[in-house]
Parts: structure tokens; sequence; C-alpha cells
């Protein structure tokens, strides 16, 4: 232990520096100026719960890592642009443990605040999209149905819905409100199939609204 004329120095030039408290249940602080003239606890070795508590913020340089699990496999990072969470061992689970608690993925809003994207809804047990859904890539499926029985895709040139077990029913619950099949005519969208709820579900093709 020494002072060199302008800091203080604890050092060891041979073996390892061990600093131990004895007493048990007992702690080991680590202290310094809160900025403001007044000596504060930075870091905790908390001997009566066994874990070590980091009393203010933690920064880690770009791309160090904060390691969680034996081998380092579970990491947390940025890498001076982006920022990752990764994991190389086992599954990869985000919990929400409070009662009736939703887990909301937000983003930014186009205005420089974030709003929500995704909202897994505990209390409702429901899955919430605030944004539009979009598969980029051609041919790729929308499932339905522990058989994926009902398919919704797009192959680059034609839209397909289809059904693999039982009926396909499509419904309208509003009342006396029509189902109306529309397409385009040459740049002209026309409602080429009526079907009219006010009138006993009567069938109207295009020729008979003319």
């Amino acid at each position: 232990i020494f002072h060199n004329g302008t800091d203080g120095w604890i050092g060891s030039d041979t073996g390892n520096l061990n600093i131990q408290a004895t007493t048990a249940d007992k702690d080991v602080i680590l202290l310094s100026d809160n900025g403001s003239g007044s000596p504060t606890a930075y870091l905790t070795l908390d001997g009566s719960e066994a874990r070590l508590y980091a009393n203010l913020g933690i920064r880690v340089p770009d791309s160090k890592t904060v390691d969680v699990g034996g081998s380092g496999d579970g990491q947390f990072f940025h890498n001076g642009t982006n920022t990752f969470i990764t994991n190389s061992t086992g599954g990869f689970y985000i919990d929400q443990y409070v009662d009736d608690g939703s887990t909301y993925f937000r983003s930014d809003d186009g205005s420089g605040g974030v709003t929500n994207y995704y909202v897994v809804d505990g209390a409702n047990e429901i899955n919430k999209f605030y944004k539009h859904i979009r598969l980029p890539v051609d041919s790729q499926e929308i499932s339905v149905g522990a058989g994926n029985d009902l398919l919704m895709k797009h192959d680059g040139t034609n839209s397909h819905i289809q059904n693999g077990t039982g009926d396909l029913t499509i419904k309208t619950t509003a009342s006396n409100e029509d189902m109306i099949f529309s397409v385009n005519d040459g740049g002209s969208q026309i409602n080429a199939i009526y079907i009219d709820a006010s009138n006993n579900g009567m069938v109207k093709l295009q020729n008979d609204l003319q």
C-alpha cells in the first residue's frame, strides 16, 4: 500500500490480490465520490445474499461483451453501430412472469419516438400486431392449424388461399351487410359478385346490377 504523491495504490507483485470479508453475512463495498463530494457505494459484494450489486450504472466499451453462463454462452454487446443479444447453447427464451403481464416489442415510430409494434398480451392470451405484417420473400406461407391445414401465400405471380381439412367458410357477421367480390377490369375496379344479406343471401352478378 503506498501513495506516489498524486494517487493511492494497493498492489501485489506476486500472486493474487485478495480482499476478503471474514465476518458472516457482511459485505465488501467499493465506494467513490458521487460527483457531489459524498462517498457512494459503486460495487457491493453482498455476503448475506451471495450476490454482486452494481449500485450505479455500468458502461462497457464497444465490442466488449457482457457474458453469462459457464462458457459465456449468452452475450450482450454493442459493436459501435448495432446492439446484439446472442445465444450459443440451448434455446433462447424471453419470459414474462408477472400475472396477466404483457411483453412489448417496440421500435421507432418514424418521428423520433417509440411505439408498440407487437405485444404478447398475457391477460387476454392473444398476440397483438399494431403495425402492418409483411412477408418480404415470395412463396413464404402463413399457415394456420396444428397440421398447417390452412395456407396463404404469394408465389411471385399469383396469390393462393388453400384449405386442406374440412370446409373453407367465409363469413360476415354484421347484420344485413353484403359480401362483395371485387376484381380489376383493365384498370377499373368492379364488384363482380354481390351476396345480398338483406335479400336472403341472393347472389348478384355484375350484369344484374346494370
